[in-house]
């Protein structure tokens, strides 16, 4: 069952990815109609070297508290954070990208000019 404050601020929409630490959705804001994507990340896959302590959330994975502390115009927005028992809910700005643009950008030396620069 679904975080109660959740979803009382957000519309859980259809799953938009799957990886190996959960899975991300769309969602609207309830109260100001803006779209965002939700990215569930399973408490049992974050490993014991994959956690923060954030001074607000508590105990967090190490991604939603590096994500809350970063302002720039390049990475995507920490927004809302939330968690149940299995589940932590991070919630960020949904960034719309054409399948073309990510296919014709994202090949061969540019693809490993960005994985050598992260």
């Amino acid at each position: 069952m679904l975080d109660s404050d959740f979803v009382r601020k957000y519309a859980p929409g259809a799953e938009i990815g799957v990886g190996g630490y959960g899975f991300v959705v769309t969602a609207k804001n309830k109260l100001q109609g803006q779209e965002v994507a939700v990215k569930f990340i399973e408490r049992r896959k974050v490993h014991p070297w994959g956690w923060s302590e954030d001074p607000v959330l508590g105990r967090v994975p190490t991604e939603a508290m590096l994500l809350k502390m970063t302002d720039h115009p390049g990475i995507i927005k920490f927004l809302d954070f939330f968690q149940d028992n299995d589940y932590f809910y991070l919630v960020r700005n949904h960034i719309y990208y054409h399948p073309v643009i990510l296919t014709t950008f994202w090949t061969g030396s540019r693809a490993a000019w960005f994985a050598l620069a992260v």
